[in-house]
This record gives structure tokens, C-alpha cells and sequence, in this order.
């Protein structure tokens, strides 16, 4: 199929275009939720866009990597349907970011009507892109979920007799995830997801811990969702701006240069937490190599921002102790 006459993509002016050996062809993306996704599911069927695919062929694998932790690296099984390919990709996410965990699990609003969180204005971008416009909209959900998460520190930093300044940058930090969530709903929107808007979410007035464990619990999802998951925003953040159409290219920005200043906060907090707490220095080991599991940081990590902040340029599990005394005294 040619798109114009010309014989190229519709993403070609986005930079994508097809080798030897491939043809410009119809296709749609079916997303399938796998059980460790968090963010509500999608549709089933993405937008139809154009893509690459082999001449003469009926099926392909199509490699697939988001070159972050935080989205699933593997391959889409795509089979020629009725004149069209269908890829099949699993959804999998791993939240980046502050996220708001309940009972050991990271959650996010139910899809609903709650209003102003979607601009619907503008027009879609001529380089939509299914995997990216769902990657974005979980993103916004997970934004979304993060002012929640700030909510809660503040709740428990002002228990604890927090510093006004510390309290002051967490209360910046829940205005900045505001911004991003709507920034990222529009996107998404415009990039080719379906409008949706976040709605109840009753998981943001979880009870809270008990008074003498509010340090404990708040010094380990500092360091995990703080520390480490938004110095790892910042990385996906990066990578997804490389493939992104010029238009996403602010808000990736702007979400680069928050989640860097949120990852400096964080270890801000835990800093604190630890200075008036030394006990909690076990904590925040164990916290240290729980989030080394969950985002499946290895000790030759390939992400230099992680790296650096929490093992002094060294791995993050042979540097752990150095980490937690950084924290403890840096």
C-alpha cells in the first residue's frame, strides 16, 4: 500500500521508514492485559495505522523494547487478517514514578468521568502511534495516582514533624504530577488512545500505618517508588521522547525535568528519615534490594542515572551499603 502516492509510511514524517526487503501495509495493534499490568486495560484493538511488514508473508515477529524497566521488552506475534496485520501485544508495565501502593501492589483510579483532566481539544497527530499513545495513557494514570502518593507523604511527613522546606518540595511535587496527568491524557488522546478520564479512587484514602511504623513505611516506598522509580521516570522518560512526534516532545521534557527533581527530593526525605531515625538503616537496605527485584536492576545495570545516585557509579546490589550510608549521611 502506498500513503500519498509516494510509497511510504504515514510515520514517515515522523522519521520511520521501511527497509529492504518490507512493505508499507495496514495493521492494528490487540493489546492483551498480561496479570502484572496495573493501569486499566484498553481496548482491544488499537487505532489502524500503517507499518512495515514482509513481503509475501502471512506472520512475523515483530521485536519489541522500550529500552526502560519500566515496559516490557519481547516480541508481537503479528499475522496477516483479512487483508490487514494484527499484532498481538501484551501489555506489562512495571509503574515508574511515585506511585500509590495499597497492600504491596501499585493502583490507579478506575476509569471514569472526572472532569478536567482531558483536553479534547486539537486535532490527533498525523503521526499517531498505537504502542506509544497506550504507553502514554498509562502513564496517566499513573500520574494520576502519584498525587495521591504525594497526598499520603505529606499526611505522614507532617505526622513525623517534617522541616516546612521538605514539606514545601512534596507539596510541589503533588502540583507537578497534576500538570503531568493531564499533559499525559491529552497526549495520549492525541497520539491515537481512546479519551478517557480517570474516576473514583477509593484506594487513596487507604488506612494508613500505625503511628510507630509511619517512618518505616514511608522510608521504604521513598527509597522504591522515590529514589529509584523516579530516577527510572526520567530514563523511560528519555527514551520514549527519541521516538516520539515532535508535538510530545514538551511534555516529555517537562516530565524529564520534574521526575529529576522528584528523584532529588526523594532522597532528600530519606536523608531525613534516616538522620532522625537511625534505626530505620535496615529498612532501607531491604528497600534498596527490593527495588533491584522489582524493576529487575541487575548489579551491570545499563541505567547510569540509577546507577550513580544509588551504588557511587558501582552496581546497585554490591554498592547497597554505600547506598544506605549515602543516604544516611550524604
Amino acid at each position: 500500500m502506498e500513503a500519498a502516492g509516494r510509497g511510504r509510511c504515514v510515520a514517515d514524517a515522523c522519521g520511520t521508514g521501511c527497509a529492504a526487503g518490507l512493505v508499507c501495509a495496514v495493521s492494528v495493534d490487540r493489546f492483551v492485559r498480561l496479570e502484572e499490568a496495573g493501569p486499566p486495560a484498553p481496548p482491544s484493538d488499537g487505532p489502524t495505522q500503517l507499518g512495515c511488514f514482509p513481503k509475501q508473508a502471512t506472520s512475523f515477529a515483530r521485536p519489541y523494547g522500550m529500552r526502560s524497566p519500566c515496559d516490557r521488552q519481547g516480541t508481537d506475534r503479528c499475522a496477516l487478517e483479512g487483508g490487514r496485520w494484527v499484532c498481538e501485544r501484551p501489555i506489562s508495565t512495571r509503574p515508574c514514578g511515585r506511585p500509590l501502593v495499597v497492600d504491596g501492589a501499585a493502583v490507579v483510579a478506575s476509569v471514569g468521568q472526572s472532569a478536567g483532566w482531558l483536553d479534547s481539544g486539537g486535532d490527533r497527530s498525523n503521526c499517531a502511534r498505537s504502542t506509544l499513545a497506550v504507553r502514554v495513557r498509562h502513564i496517566a494514570f499513573e500520574e494520576h495516582a502519584s498525587i495521591a502518593a504525594f497526598a499520603r507523604t505529606i499526611a505522614m511527613l507532617s505526622a513525623l514533624g517534617a522541616p516546612a522546606d521538605l514539606l514545601a518540595e512534596t507539596s510541589r511535587a503533588l502540583s507537578d504530577e497534576i500538570v503531568h496527568a493531564r499533559e499525559a491524557f491529552t497526549l495520549a488522546r492525541r497520539l491515537g488512545a481512546a479519551d478517557l478520564d480517570p474516576g473514583v479512587f477509593p484506594e487513596a484514602v487507604a488506612a494508613f500505618p500505625p503511628p510507630d511504623r509511619v517512618a518505616e513505611e514511608l522510608l521504604a516506598d521513598v527509597i522504591i517508588g522515590g529514589c529509584v522509580g523516579e530516577s527510572l521516570a526520567v530514563v523511560e522518560a528519555q527514551a520514549l521522547r527519541e521516538e516520539a512526534p515532535p508535538e510530545a516532545h514538551a511534555f516529555f521534557d517537562r516530565v524529564i525535568a520534574d521526575e529529576t527533581r522528584h528523584a532529588e527530593l526523594a532522597f532528600t526525605t530519606a536523608r531525613w528519615l534516616l538522620r532522625t531515625s537511625p534505626r530505620l538503616a535496615a529498612v532501607a537496605a531491604d528497600a534498596v534490594d527490593r527495588a533491584m527485584d522489582r524493576f529487575g536492576v541487575e548489579q551491570d545495570s545499563p541505567w547510569p542515572t540509577l546507577v550513580a545516585r544509588l551504588a557511587e557509579q558501582n552496581g546497585p546490589r554490591a554498592g547497597t551499603g554505600r547506598a544506605v550510608a549515602a543516604l544516611a549521611h550524604g
